[in-house]
């Protein structure tokens, strides 16, 4: 379930309409809606009621009202990153040291860190790439301020805190004219006869790709292995075959690329900002 989407909703609540919402988000009015269905899809229910008189407008179910509460929480999370830079830079001088992995460097963090800077023009912002499993302890060592990591939240974390951002699904990838291009979902157990463009599987990444895979009853078949994501991102667009990744890794408006939901067995990331726990940060 994407931020986006989740965004999407809660303006949709407030709005009290598809096509109002649409006028206040500046969006077109289907994207509202893929938006509700890519929701609806990831919980298996509806989460808005239509009725059939027009002026009666939209209605939360249950799932829809579980959903609001943990969506403004979730918005919530991100907005409190924000403020987590800002208390940072208050105490470290004018540079704040932040270490992010390569996929939201890439994708997440650009927007995070230019309303920063434009709010903190004299602030200098240092950000670098590391793996997740490098992070915490980078961060508990002071080597940085604050990390964006993508993790499982029973990982041990101790010593930090620990703020989730966001989840985002995993998604099929694949070239545009390939056959299951057509398909808006398919089960993952439908790609065991497929070979894959894999993430090496000692990462997070690569071992949520592994276990749903397991879970779904088989073993990748691996054409290809490489740490980047981005760079298995790129193979597939040059024709050498598909890959697994979360969403987040293909960009809204992908020319030769499309991203296929996974319905039976569905990956997620974690993502959260860790810090060195309060207390510490006055030693």
């Amino acid at each position: 379930m994407e931020l986006r989407d989740l965004s999407y909703f809660l303006g949709i609540i407030e709005a009290g309409s598809l096509s109002k919402a649409a006028a206040d988000l500046h969006v077109a009015q289907p994207t509202l809606s893929h938006a509700v269905a890519r929701i609806e899809r990831a919980l298996g229910q509806p989460v808005l009621l239509r009725s059939s008189n027009k002026r009666a407008g939209l209605r939360l179910s249950a799932a829809g009202e579980a959903l609001q509460i943990r969506a403004k929480r979730a918005l919530a999370e991100i907005h409190g990153l924000h403020e987590d830079l800002s208390a940072l830079a208050g105490m470290l001088s004018g540079h704040v040291r932040l270490a992010g992995i390569q996929s939201l460097n890439l994708t997440f963090l650009p927007g995070v860190l230019a309303n920063f800077a434009l709010e903190f023009p004299h602030i200098d912002i240092e950000l670098r790439t590391h793996a997740s499993d490098i992070i915490p302890d980078r961060v508990r060592a002071g080597h940085e301020d604050l990390g964006i990591v993508a993790m499982s939240p029973d990982q041990s974390l101790h010593g930090l805190d620990l703020h989730e951002l966001y989840q985002e699904d995993f998604v099929a990838i694949v070239r545009k004219d390939d056959p299951l291009a057509k398909n808006q979902e398919i089960k993952l157990a439908s790609l065991a006869e497929r070979e894959m463009l894999l993430v090496n599987p000692s990462s997070y990444t690569g071992t949520a790709i592994l276990s749903a895979c397991a879970e779904a009853g088989f073993k990748p078949k691996a054409r290809l292995v490489l740490e980047s994501g981005e760079a298995l991102r790129e193979c597939v667009r040059a024709g050498l075959g598909m890959c697994i990744l979360p969403r987040g890794y293909l960009a809204d408006h992908e020319h030769d690329l499309t991203a296929i939901s996974l319905m039976d067995t569905q990956p997620t990331r974690h993502v959260f900002a860790i810090s060195v726990q309060e207390h510490d940060l006055s030693h």
